[in-house]
């Protein structure tokens, strides 16, 4: 266990003890009060369980994926049981590794991975949650409630000003803008390849105009058209259709006299889960074969969980600290009869604090290696 769990692990134990220290404290009464709490402390413990319960599904196969990948750039072995001191340890080598081999020569272009979250899960828990604490909230839609800079559409309109055209190294989209990924055309700035007619065929450190096999943040004023098969990603002017939600999102309205956030909650449910298309990347200039053979296969699944953890991050840190908070409470609600099993609880919170804070770790790492091949 590592220092990170067992803090956790401590802090949990601390309040579930003083919970049961002082069972008369917080609902041991029979006010309409004191009532009303334990019926907002019961819509926490359900709604946080269906966060903890994905948290602990996702911990040990994401320590694998990042482990594995460390592993395979490090040149190392996978162990066979690894831990989290082998998800630090590993990773580390493999950004030494990366350090060792990468030069002024040699160039990764990345093209980013989208990661959208899985809404309907958290829309599903949400509800749970609000029937439990007696809440009416208004219905729940996608394009209500995911952040606009963060909903992407398939869009038959333009992709306007500032907004993004998703797509891919297979999927090229039109581009007037900054291309994070290939861009083929004319580059206004610096660009790290160009062909015998000298246009662009490669990164493009400034405007890229033509297409870009990756990412294009518009900068045309009068947007642009993304082309088939992609994505855009923070406006559409038109028509559009199969949204989704790469973001965080926002909490409903809702009528009732509880003191219950179902939406921060049911958050992990969504982001910890989310569906990514991989990273991609291409390196430029003379690499030894073998490593570049590696970094091909296992730097783009560091980069996705990397996006995964831009997301999910904030996700872990907040179910930690609300299992404590909720954990104090839950024993002496149950002796008020309205919140049951106790025990079943702080056995489950123990283990989800302790999976929390390894998908931190595998989170945080990802995020290291990632940050050891910007061109930033």
């Amino acid at each position: 266990m590592n220092d990170t769990q067992l803090r956790f692990r401590r802090l949990f134990s601390t309040s579930i003890l003083f919970a049961l220290s002082g069972t008369a404290a917080a609902c041991g009464d029979s006010s309409s009060g004191a009532d009303r709490d334990c019926i907002d402390v019961g819509a926490r413990v359900a709604a946080l369980g269906e966060s903890a319960a994905v948290v602990r599904v996702v911990a040990d196969d994401l320590r694998s994926t990042v482990v594995g990948a460390c592993a395979n750039i490090a040149g190392e072995p996978m162990p066979a049981n690894p831990t989290d001191q082998d998800t630090q340890t590993l990773c580390d080598v493999a950004i030494s590794e990366i350090q060792a081999n990468l030069d002024g020569e040699v160039r990764i272009i990345v093209v980013p991975p989208v990661c959208t979250i899985d809404a309907q899960a958290q829309f599903n828990c949400e509800a749970e949650c609000q029937a439990t604490a007696q809440l009416s909230c208004e219905p729940p839609v996608l394009e209500v409630r995911c952040e606009p800079g963060q909903l992407s559409v398939e869009c038959a309109g333009t992709c306007d000003v500032e907004a993004t055209c998703e797509g891919s190294l297979d999927v090229a989209v039109n581009c007037e803008g900054t291309c994070s990924g290939v861009c083929n055309g004319t580059c206004s700035g610096n660009c790290s390849a160009t062909n015998a007619q000298g246009e662009c065929v490669g990164e493009c450190a400034g405007t890229c105009t033509g297409q870009c096999q990756g990412s294009c943040e518009i900068t045309a004023e009068d947007g642009i058209q993304c082309g088939a098969d992609a994505r855009c990603r923070g406006g559409c002017t038109g028509e559009f259709q199969a949204p989704r939600c790469e973001g965080e999102l926002t909490p409903p309205d809702c009528q009732g006299s509880a003191q219950v956030d179902c939406s921060a909650d049911c958050e992990g449910t969504a982001t910890l889960d989310a569906t990514c298309q991989s990273a991609q990347i291409v390196i430029e200039g003379d690499l030894d074969a073998e490593f570049a053979g590696r970094l091909l296969e296992s730097l783009p699944v560091l980069l996705t969980v990397a996006r995964q953890g831009a997301l999910g991050l904030t996700a872990t840190g907040r179910l930690t600290a609300d299992t404590v908070s909720v954990g104090a409470s839950v024993a002496s609600c149950v002796l008020n009869g309205i919140v049951a099993g106790a025990g079943q609880f702080a056995a489950s919170a123990a283990a989800s604090v302790q999976a929390s804070a390894s998908v931190s770790v595998s989170f945080s790492v990802s995020a290291e290696v990632a940050g050891s091949v910007s061109s930033d």
